[in-house]
Order: C-alpha cells, then structure tokens, then sequence
C-alpha cells in the first residue's frame, strides 16, 4: 500500500477518520465512495469539509507561502465572457446584453504553475495515487489520469482583497481544489450546473450564460467553504466563478490549489 503523505510536521495530510482514502475497499471506503459518487451525480459538485483539519491546511499554507515570490501577478483585466469564434456572429451587431457585449474588470490574483512548485505537502497530497485512485471511483471513470500540463495540472491560486475570478467553464473533465485560507468576506464558489454539454466542442449557451449574469438562473448555487475543504466539481459544463468580496476594501484573501484530471 502506498504510504499516506504527510506534512513537513509528520501529521497526516488527509483526515482519514472522516475520509479513509487510503483503503477504499473498507466498509468505510465503499461508503465514502457511494455517498460522493451520489452527490456528484446529482449536482455536478461536492464538498468535502474538513477534509483536513485546520491545523494541517494551516501547516500547508505556510509552507507554501514563501512561493509567492514565484508566482505569476496577474494583471487587472476588462473582458467580455467569451472571445468571438470565426462561425460566430460579429460582436457588433450582437443586442447590448448579449454576454459577448458584457465586460467586466477584475484582478485574478497569484497563481503558482505546477513545473514552479517545490516539495510541499500540497504536491504530495495532489501526487497521491489513492486521491487518484478516489476521484475515479466518484467520477466512474477508471482509470484516471492525471494531467501532465506543467502549468495546469497542479496550481495555487492566491486571491486577496478585491480579487476574484469571472465566470468560466474549465478544460479538464473534472478539477478538485482544496481551500487552504478561507475568506473573511466574499471570494464565495458559485456554480451552475449543466449551463451546457461536456462535449469538447460545446458552445458556451450564451443564453443561459446571460442569465447566470443578470443573476436570475434559477440553478445558480453558492458553496459554503471553510479551511480544508476539498471541492470536486464538473467545470467542463458548469460555469463558475469566485465571487468578489462586496467592498473592495474588504479582504477577500483565500489559498486554493487545484488539480484538474483528465479522463478521455
């Protein structure tokens, strides 16, 4: 059996009394299993809460923290959701509350790329075969792979006061991000589920993206986080963002790394 990764403190980086990884064949495990594969089945995402306790995500994120003078500052950006594609209709005569006639500005914060990351608790979590190993019995897809992208296959995301993130779809099948810092205000997950086809050359369905920004679908959920929680989510066909804080003088600092695998 592979040995459970741990912190730089020795204590285990899972909290296997609650989330036995490490034996999915167990009682305890094919429980664990079925209970997440129902829940991802129903609403495309699931949080795991406490998956490490405070004092572990705590440890994670200071070893983590002297890495922000490697990563990438993000710039403040103004952009529309989605850039035209040649098939597409020119943005111009497009009716004003067309998403590709939306801009917004936002500033995205630090993010870490998986080749820049040194030995760390979070990469070893994220290395681990049996999260592997987890995430393909949740999902039904087996085997699983990780994915080999040397900037997105593993990153942190840092997100302090003012920063967020616009709404989006994401490229791998499914992505898993861990909470290492929770937010004093906003930096909320919101998500809606099956805005459109997982198909890889699904259209965005403007018209329902449209309403995911005037705030009116009726799907559009908010996911309570706290410090190690892990989040396993289908971002290939749900859209989701996290949310600004609602002053821009409020911090909104949060530390998520993520992980996305691919399956086809």
């Amino acid at each position: 059996m592979e040995a459970v990764p741990r912190t730089a403190a020795g204590a285990p980086i899972v909290d296997l009394s609650r989330y036995p990884l490490h034996d999915l064949t167990s009682d305890a495990g094919a429980r664990l299993v079925e209970r997440c594969r129902r829940q991802l089945a129903a609403d495309l995402a699931l949080n795991l809460q406490g998956f490490c306790t405070p004092v572990v995500a705590q440890e994670m994120l200071e070893e983590i923290e002297p890495c922000t003078a490697q990563g990438l500052e993000k710039a403040r950006i103004t952009r529309n959701f989605a850039s035209e594609r040649p098939h597409e209709v020119p943005s111009h005569l497009l009716p004003p509350e067309h998403p590709r006639r939306q801009f917004s500005t936002v500033k995205a914060g630090l993010q870490l790329a998986h080749d820049q990351m040194p030995a760390c608790a979070v990469e070893r979590l994220f290395q681990w075969d049996a999260l592997t190993d987890f995430i393909g019995a949740v999902t039904g897809w087996e085997p699983m792979h990780r994915m080999a992208d040397p900037f997105q296959a593993n990153n942190i995301v840092w997100m302090r006061e003012g920063e967020s993130s616009l709404w989006h779809y994401d490229f791998s099948d499914v992505t898993v991000a861990l909470l290492l810092e929770e937010p004093q205000e906003g930096g909320e997950f919101e998500f809606v589920d099956r805005l459109r086809d997982d198909a890889p050359d699904a259209g965005p369905n403007y018209e329902g993206v449209q309403a995911v920004l005037e705030r009116r679908h009726p799907r559009l959920a908010t996911f309570a986080r706290g410090q190690g929680t892990l989040t396993v989510f289908r971002g290939v066909s749900s859209l989701h963002q996290v949310s600004p804080p609602p002053n821009p003088t409020l911090c909104c600092r949060q530390v998520a790394p993520q992980r996305g695998w691919l399956f086809r």
